[in-house]
This record gives structure tokens, C-alpha cells and sequence, in this order.
């Protein structure tokens, strides 16, 4: 059952439990784990301040807020509050965390998991299932049986990996995945309109009691459930907690000052190019793995280098120039130029120089006239394998010539004044908007310079390809270095005690043991993955143990 709160009706006597499961946000993570309760005959309710489509001047208003410094970019971006939020809009990129993303580190501000990789490892299946991902293949020996492994052939430096590969969704939005079954079910009720305003606890009792909502018509509603899952995302659930300060003037969760620190996102730089010598030998483009899936090889350290000279993770993945500036001569990027607000969000921004001149259109349109033989069986074919298909070309690349640009996406280690407090102002619900305060640490940058060295000496004798980065781009390295937005990661950490984190290794808060958090808000560290995969791993992982403590109270 599918409804505007407003249609609500919360009659008197009717505030005691009678929901098992509230789970608070309707993105791919709140979905995941209602979907699986769901499955499990539990009475649910998904609660979703937005509706079946964006209203850019709603969310514009919730999600208002401060930044520094300000190459962070505004808090509105890459995010949707809607049935399906992000799913929405994003570019359906998985990518499996490494072993070694889970080993204890010096790095940062205390950021070990409470759980090992073999915790979450049978969950990563299931989430790429959730997500149309496909199988459990994160190298091209498996992925693509019968094809050429590494990403470039003859490189044997044990210092690389050059056959890991990242898998794409379709992309999948999640309310459409299950909203027919949803809207069937007699056991689950979906609000629409509804804003958590805060979660209700008292300092003294070890479990929240309820939630306050507010509908769109201004009214305020009670609602109370057994338990609770908060899926709003890294930026929403530190607002929510903070937010939550009735007789806690910290928030809820944050008796030790945790909720709202160690922000992290993932650090992007355009530095350095990849010089092909034989293209024949290197393989950079899309390709279907066995299970019909598009995926990509990446460049990295192996993990046995990472653990040694102790560093941060990073992929590094070959790129098209910035389609902005026409003297790149090419029909097929003046065209995406002028078709950009096609684009998702996530690429367009990484396709459009950020300090690039503006160039007049008619120097576009010449590059299109005069490359039209070129053009026109390109549009075709990409409209044949991007708009028509129902598994998507995930994105432009262009495996042509002899340079690619190089994006490197690398790890950010936790660090404490790195992070999100509540500011004066409120928005229209009365909620505190948040403050960010984003930090990058010297240590960050000295992991990347490092792993930019280290793979640029390895493939230095290869025949086949080499990476070229100028000395004065590593030793400013600093100055190409920005967040990367729609990652929000640890703001409401996993830790094995309440002096080391929010919750615990489940998601459950220690102050609030009825809370569950899911999603990029608990990680203790941000690998160099996109987290939506892990974020529903431990989704459903989280959502067996609530069925397991359902099952023993009843």
C-alpha cells in the first residue's frame, strides 16, 4: 500500500506498536532492507519525505546547507529525495571493497571495521542481484572467460593489478524494481510526503520509543515501531541524529562526540595520461562479461603493495578530454558537449572543466559538420546501446588514439575535525540544515602521490603503454585534488564500542539498541569503491539480524 501521509490515518488509540519495522528512506538502501523484512512477513512501514518524482525546490530546501572550503561542491548534488532517491540518477557503477581495505591501518583517525571481509562476503552476491549487477566476478579472468585478462598485456610487475574489474547495474532504479509488489502487499505501507523529524528516546531507556513525522499539509503525526531503520544517507542520518536532541543535546548516538565526524568522500584527480604505443595489446573500453553484464578493467596497486608501503587504496581509470573546449577537434565529444544536460549528473560534472574558458558553440557545430561521416554511425550505434537498451552503455568513452587523460579516484582516510554539525538556520520542516566541514589531510595526498609513482615506474618499460605525470603535477598534487560528491561516507561509524563509534557492527546504535543505521554513514573507512554495493551488503546483513531478533522476541 502506497500513500501520501496526509491519507494517513493515525487514529486515537492506535500509538501503541503496531508496525514491526519503521525504515526511514525509500533509496536503494531503505528498499533493500524492506524488501527483504518484507520477505521475511513482517508488517512494515517505509517512510519517504519526497514522492514519486523530485521537487527540486522541496529537496533544494532540506538538503540547504554550508560548505568549506569551496571546492566542495553544493550539498544538493547527487542526491534525490524521492521514491527510489539516488537510484534515480546514478550511474550504476559496483565495484567489490578489497582485503585489504578491512586490515588495520595508521592512517587516520582510528578506523578499523568491527567485522572482517568473510562477514560480508556471502552479502555482496545479494546485493549485486538487488542491484542487476550480476554474478560475484571482480576479475576479468572469471568475468570474461576466453578474453585477454589484463587491462594491458605483457606487464608482469608484481607492483600492479591490471585484471580487476568493476561491474555496472543496468542501471537500476529500485521503486521501480519492487513498486508493483509493493503496491500488492497488505503487510507493508509506504508513506510518501513524510518527514522524520527526529527520533524520539529517553536518556534513561536503552531503545527509542518513536519517531516524529511531519506531513506536507504541516500536520505532526507520532508514529512508533519496534524497531527503526535509518537509510537517508551519510549527509541525512548525521542530520537526523543531531536533530534527534530532546534530552540529548548532542543528538542521539553522540554521547561521545562521533555522529557527524570522520566525513569522508573520495578524492578526485585529473593528473597524468596513459601514452598507448599498441593498441591492439590494451584494452580500456566496456565490454559484456559472461552473465551479459557491462564491465570495465581498472588500473591499481595490488593489495600485497598497498599493505607494504602502507597506503590508501586508489583506481585509476583511463578518460575521455574535457568535451567542453572544442579544440579537441572531435565530432563526438562537440556533440555530448551540446547534449550534456543528458548526461547523468555523477560524469557530467568530470566531462566540463572546472576552470575551462567558455568557447563559443559554433566552434562545436563545426567540429559536428565536418566530422558527420564520423558522427552520424556513432549516434546511432549509442543510441542503439545507451537510450534504447535495457542494460546501458554506462558512459562515453572513446578507445581511439594514442593519450588518455588518467581520473584517479582514491581513498580518504577518517580523520576527525573532518565533518558535518547542525548550523543556526532551519529549513521548512524546522530541522536544523547542517554545516560541512570537509578536511583533506597531507597524508591523503602523500598516498596518492605515491601510488602515482609507483605505477608510473612499473609500466615505465613496457612496450605497450606507459603513464606519463608531469614532476610539478606530483609535487602540487594538492591543487588537483577535489570531493567527490554523492559519496558521504562515516559519519556514523561501526565501532567495536561507543568510544570508537556510533554503532556497532551490525548498525545498531549503542546508545538506542531498537535504531539500525544502513547505508555509507557506518563505514570506519571509504576503500576507493563507490559504496553504494557495500552499502547494501551490509543492508542486508543488517536486516537478517533484525529478522534474527524479531524471531527471538516473538
Amino acid at each position: 500500500m502506497i500513500l501520501d501521509a496526509c491519507a494517513f490515518d493515525l487514529s486515537e488509540g492506535r500509538e501503541a506498536t503496531f508496525f514491526d519495522v519503521a525504515v526511514i528512506g525509500a533509496g536503494p538502501v531503505g528498499l533493500a532492507v524492506a524488501y527483504k523484512l518484507w520477505q521475511q512477513g513482517l508488517k512494515l512501514v517505509v517512510l519517504e519525505a519526497g514522492g514519486h518524482r523530485p521537487d527540486l525546490d522541496t529537496q533544494n530546501d532540506a538538503f540547504g546547507g554550508t560548505v568549506e572550503p569551496s571546492v566542495h561542491p553544493p550539498l544538493t548534488l547527487y542526491r534525490r529525495r524521492m521514491l527510489g532517491g539516488a537510484s534515480a540518477i546514478w550511474g550504476g557503477r559496483c565495484i567489490a571493497f578489497d582485503p585489504s581495505d578491512f586490515d588495520s591501518t595508521s592512517l587516520g583517525d582510528g578506523a578499523d571495521w568491527p567485522i572482517a571481509q568473510m562477514d560480508i562476503t556471502s552479502y555482496v552476491a545479494k546485493a549485486l542481484n538487488w542491484l542487476d549487477a550480476g554474478f560475484e566476478d571482480f576479475r576479468a579472468e572469471q568475468a570474461l572467460p576466453g578474453k585477454t585478462a589484463a587491462m594491458i598485456e605483457g606487464v608482469d610487475d608484481p607492483r600492479l593489478s591490471l585484471n580487476e574489474i568493476e561491474r555496472f547495474s543496468r542501471p537500476t532504479n529500485a521503486w521501480r524494481k519492487i513498486s508493483s509488489e509493493f503496491r500488492k502487499a497488505k503487510s507493508i505501507t509506504v508513506l510518501t510526503h513524510c518527514v522524520c523529524t527526529g527520533i524520539i528516546s529517553s536518556p534513561s531507556a536503552p531503545r527509542a520509543e518513536g519517531l516524529r513525522l511531519l506531513k506536507r499539509d504541516g500536520s505532526a503525526i507520532t508514529l512508533r515501531a519496534r524497531t527503526i531503520v535509518v537509510a537517508v544517507g551519510g549527509l541525512e542520518t548525521a542530520r537526523l541524529l543531531l536533530n534527534s536532541n530532546e534530552g540529548r543535546p548532542r543528538g542521539l548516538g553522540n554521547a561521545y562526540d562521533l555522529v557527524g565526524r570522520f566525513y569522508m568522500t573520495h578524492i578526485l584527480a585529473d593528473v597524468g595520461t596513459l601514452l598507448v604505443s599498441n593498441s591492439s595489446r590494451v584494452h580500456l573500453n566496456y565490454c559484456f562479461s559472461r552473465d551479459d553484464v557491462y564491465v570495465r578493467r581498472l588500473l591499481k596497486l595490488s593489495d600485497a603493495t598497498r599493505r607494504e608501503r602502507c597506503l590508501l587504496n586508489a583506481v585509476i581509470r583511463p578518460n575521455i578530454p574535457p568535451i567542453d573546449d572544442p579544440r579537441h577537434y572531435n565530432p563526438i565529444l562537440s556533440a555530448a558537449y551540446m547534449t550534456r544536460r543528458l548526461i547523468i549528473p555523477e560524469y557530467r560534472r568530470r566531462l566540463l572543466a572546472e576552470d575551462g574558458v567558455p568557447q563559443p558553440l559554433s566552434a562545436h557545430l563545426r567540429n559536428m559538420i565536418l566530422g558527420a561521416p564520423r558522427l552520424l554511425p556513432f549516434a546511432v550505434d549509442w543510441s542503439r546501446r545507451r537510450i534504447f537498451a535495457s542494460r546501458k552503455l554506462p558512459s562515453l568513452f572513446l578507445n581511439s588514439g594514442s593519450r588518455f587523460p588518467l581520473e584517479v579516484v582514491a581513498e580518504q582516510a577518517p580523520h576527525r575535525d573532518s565533518r558535518i554539525t547542525l548550523s543556526k538556520e532551519k529549513d521548512r520542516s524546522g530541522m536544523s540544515r547542517i554545516k560541512v566541514n570537509w578536511k583533506i589531510a597531507s597524508d591523503d595526498v602523500q598516498s596518492m602521490r605515491t601510488t602515482l609513482e609507483l605505477i608510473q615506474d612499473a609500466l615505465s618499460s613496457s612496450p605497450v603503454a606507459h603513464v606519463e605525470i608531469p614532476r610539478e603535477a606530483l609535487e602540487n598534487l594538492s591543487s588537483f585534488c577535489r570531493p567527490q560528491l554523492g559519496h558521504h561516507i562515516g559519519t556514523a561509524r561501526m565501532g567495536d564500542s561507543d568510544r570508537t563509534g556510533a554503532s556497532d557492527q551490525w548498525g545498531a546504535l549503542w546508545e538506542a539498541r531498537n535504531v539500525y543505521l544502513a547505508g555509507s554513514a557506518v563505514f570506519p573507512k571509504s576503500g576507493a569503491a563507490n559504496p553504494t554495493l557495500m552499502a547494501v551488503a551490509l543492508a542486508l546483513r543488517t536486516a537478517d539480524e533484525i529478522i534474527r531478533n524479531h524471531a527471538r522476541r516473538d
